[in-house]
């Protein structure tokens, strides 16, 4: 930015620079105004930078937004989704935003919907693409493996939805509410974009179905996964979909049995967990958390609901949060643990968090990552992966306890975890009211910021913005706002190319910028031996080695130029430095 200032204290320091008698008093004048100005500047550069802008939808609840039930396909700028709650969410290959469902609300009454909504955010357009045209509709299955254009899911919210490496959008299971009482589905459903067509898979077509495990690790065309809604998904590698936890609304059950659907066979595998409900009353049953960072074959989450998910770059999958409904304590228990799953070696490993439920959790400096803070424990909270595999959540539904009434609110702040150090850092803070701060549509402002929410989603676009849409705030009402959130450059580069280093005046790594070899040297034998890990800007694992002796060279000539993390493990202490290859 370019400034052209001409003040009465400038024109003063121009008029008298002949004069050095005055030329003090002037500089001086001048030193006093532009540290003035400077300030108003600062301020002004930072009220107009701010991290959130609300882009589309209502600031306020429940809105029945703008849709043509009629024109499917095309995108406008004047349509907008109804206020939902819980939705499921996919990103496609073009950078395109998608929906379906959700839970809604019309005056007196609660529905779910079948909309499958698009949205482009280069143009911040929205196009609905199907729709059955009324809440609470049972919508079509058709004949089960065939595509049709008349097929269509049942209204639905809580489902769980895929993208595959072909760019198709999958969807399980979910929640349906009639007058009376929720049920739920197990089946799986496939769009094709290119057809935008609906193929309903496998599962049933009815309510309320029990799974059929079958034998644990072999897949078979009659194996399938109960009907529930909220749990968590993962897409690997090769394809595969996979599947973890939930709630049965029938029977008051939940799950901890992690699944897994090969696309080619159409077989579902149980893999791992316990093979039925957990019930309200039997919390303490079906799970184990083993030792902190150890993995084991008989470790087990405990079953839960409305958890997120992420993968890492080496496949592996991570698991956060969650509920259950202990339904002799009074509420529901919320967790804040962190779990990482190998699916090489098919064991859990509970690597941060409590493992008592309802903690508080702990955050510090803002933007600064440390093994001290944790995420308050939550349900509902809203997750993303960005561009670079670092995962993110936003929000969510916490416990608060006010001299023992005990109540469930929302939240909006913002956590990202780092897998190298395996800690989090909190990215924003959640000092907004619980109304959050919309400001004017389309204008950034350091002041803007949505309002606490839980059962909301997120997306990412093509240069790492954080989009958020929907959910229900605190006071149970639905949204269909539209968000999208900047990371501030110095915190970016805290998450991207800098992580802390943990000061130990025994080691030393040398020299900084290197090309050919790195030195690790020790003054204390006593620590050794010990081991190290190198990771590329993108968190991928590009180098092991042991560490024997009180000086160990490694060779980084076969590294391409860039920024490098060292990840050293002395006994149970983690030291994390930053390096270049030059």
């Amino acid at each position: 930015m370019e400034l052209s200032i001409r003040t009465p204290a400038l024109q003063l320091l121009v008029d008298n620079t002949n004069n050095d008698s005055k030329n003090l008093i002037h500089i001086k004048q001048l030193r006093n105004y532009l540290t003035v100005l400077l300030l108003l500047v600062v301020a002004e550069a930072h009220a107009q930078s701010g991290q959130w802008v609300w882009l589309k939808g209502d600031s306020t609840a429940n809105s029945e937004g703008n849709l043509d039930l009629m024109n499917f396909g095309v995108f406008d700028s004047t349509y907008e989704p109804r206020a939902v709650d819980h939705p499921c969410n996919w990103t496609d290959k073009h950078g395109h935003f998608w929906m379906f469902g959700g839970y809604s609300y019309i005056p007196y009454n609660y529905f779910q919907v079948n909309c499958l909504w698009q949205f482009n955010p280069n143009t911040l357009e929205w196009a609905l693409m199907k729709s059955s045209n009324q809440g609470n509709s049972l919508g079509n299955f058709g004949t089960q493996g065939v595509s049709s254009p008349d097929n269509i899911p049942p209204s639905r919210s809580g489902a769980m939805s895929w993208t595959d490496t072909a760019g198709n959008l999958w969807m399980f299971g979910g929640g349906w509410h009639d007058i009376s009482e929720w049920h739920d589905f197990n089946d799986l459903w496939k769009y094709d974009i290119q057809s935008n067509e609906w193929t309903w898979v496998k599962g049933s077509n009815q309510f309320d179905q029990l799974g059929t495990y079958g034998t644990k690790g072999v897949e078979d065309i009659n194996n399938t996964p109960g009907a529930r809604n909220f749990a968590v998904t993962w897409t690997d590698n090769i394809n595969n979909l996979w599947l973890f936890g939930g709630e049965a609304h029938q029977g008051n059950g939940y799950f901890n049995d992690l699944w897994k659907y090969n696309i080619s066979s159409n077989e579902w595998t149980w893999v791992n967990g316990y093979n039925g409900f957990v019930y309200g009353f039997d919390f303490f049953q079906n799970y184990s958390y083993g030792t902190l960072g150890i993995p084991d074959s008989s470790n087990m989450p405990t079953a839960r609901s409305a958890a997120v998910g992420w993968q890492a770059d080496n496949g592996d999958f991570y698991l956060f949060g969650g509920h259950f409904d202990y339904v002799f304590f009074g509420h529901d228990f919320l967790f804040n643990d962190l779990w990482q799953y190998s699916r090489i070696s098919n064991q859990w490993t509970w690597i941060n968090g409590d493992s008592i439920p309802d903690k508080l959790g702990e955050s510090g400096s803002y933007c600064e990552f440390s093994e001290l803070f944790d995420p308050e424990a939550r349900m509902e909270c809203t997750p993303w992966i960005d561009n670079h595999g670092k995962f993110w959540l936003m929000g969510g539904s916490v416990i608060r306890d006010e001299q023992n009434f005990i109540y469930s609110t929302s939240t909006s702040d913002v956590w990202n975890h780092d897998p190298l150090s395996k800690n989090w850092m909190k990215a924003y803070k959640d000092s907004l009211p619980t109304d959050g701060y919309y400001g004017q549509k389309g204008i950034y402002s350091s002041y803007n910021g949505p309002k606490s929410r839980r059962g909301a989603i997120a997306w990412v676009d093509s240069i790492n913005n954080f989009w958020l849409f929907g959910g229900n705030n605190s006071y149970d009402q639905m949204l269909n706002d539209l968000w999208k959130f900047t990371l501030d450059t110095s915190c970016s580069s805290n998450i991207y190319t800098f992580i802390k280093s943990i000061d130990d005046p025994i080691l030393s790594i040398y020299p900084n910028p290197a090309t050919d070899l790195l030195t690790i040297r020790t003054t204390d034998e006593n620590i050794l031996p010990a081991s190290f890990s190198i990771f590329d800007e993108l968190g991928r694992n590009v180098s092991n080695g042991n560490i024997d002796g009180r000086q160990h060279l490694v060779p980084i000539t076969q590294l391409p130029y860039g920024i490098y993390v060292i990840r050293i493990v002395i006994e149970q202490k983690i030291l994390v430095r930053k390096f270049i290859k030059a």
